[in-house]
């Protein structure tokens, strides 16, 4: 299942807005132009070395983002609630984006399953991570579906609630040649950072703001930095420090909404 933009839209953009999971080759060409990868001694940086900072930058940006970018199955249980069911069924999946519901059963603790609903019932909503149900009229095992909508398992009318009643199966994050472009543009500058402290530190050595140079008696000196702490790359860290702050508040309200505070 692909990601369309808008969400919910029924056709892609006119635009480019996915493309391959960034590779070390791109992030040289992208991000570190013009950086020279070797230390003092004129060791190659290995483009494994590169990879590493790459998955290192996804799995950052998982946690900092709350979503998943490379895309697993995940199998998980959640709660039966009479109030919901009814009303198709509303539920938060823990995992965002979703890019395929697999499976949803209805079962007891002991893996007796009451039903497992079909995939046309299925209502998606991709970025959020919400599904719910919206049944067609039809009868399946252990579930009557009538003519006003309702969709009875064999546990409705017994019990108001039920733990761990459903039992789902679904994907979530992207296929690693539908990465979107904005959370690539991320990985590669949240990569790129971490390989520009590294660099400062071998090419100039740690804390190291000025060099001299004497010939004859003459003396030349270069800034290289502001402050101790600094490095010949502080510039372009400091750059790329800004421009993640605006895209992970970007992206955070995209997939994960604005929360409301109730004063």
């Amino acid at each position: 299942m692909s990601f369309n933009f808008p969400p919910n839209a029924t056709t892609d953009a006119p635009f480019g807005s996915f493309e391959p999971l960034l590779t070390a080759t791109q992030l040289k060409e992208r991000y570190l132009f013009g950086v020279e990868l070797k230390d003092s001694n004129g060791n190659v940086m290995s483009d494994d070395v590169l990879q590493h900072y790459i998955i290192s930058a996804v799995s950052y940006l998982e946690h900092k983002l709350d979503i998943v970018i490379a895309e697993r199955t995940f199998v998980e249980d959640y709660d039966y609630r009479a109030t919901d069911y009814v009303n198709f069924n509303f539920i938060q999946l823990k995992k965002r984006p979703i890019s395929q519901l697999i499976e949803m059963k209805a079962r007891f603790p002991n893996n007796q399953d009451l039903v497992k609903y079909p995939e046309e019932w299925y209502v998606v909503e991709k970025e959020a991570g919400q599904i719910q149900l919206s049944p067609v009229e039809g009868t399946f095992s252990g579930l009557i579906v009538t003519q006003g909508g309702s969709y009875v398992p064999l546990i409705y009318g017994t019990q108001s609630y039920w733990p761990h009643l459903f039992h789902i199966t679904y994907k979530a994050g992207f296929t690693p040649d539908q990465i979107p472009v904005i959370i690539n543009e991320m990985i590669g500058m949240q990569a790129s950072m971490r390989i520009f402290e590294i660099l400062g530190d071998l090419i100039l050595g740690p804390g190291v703001t000025s060099e001299n140079v004497g010939l004859d008696g003459a003396s030349v000196s270069k800034q290289l930095g502001a402050s101790p702490g600094m490095n010949a790359f502080s510039a372009r860290i400091k750059s790329y420090k800004d421009q993640m702050k605006e895209y992970i508040e970007t992206v955070r309200k995209y997939y994960n909404g604005i929360p409301s505070i109730v004063g």
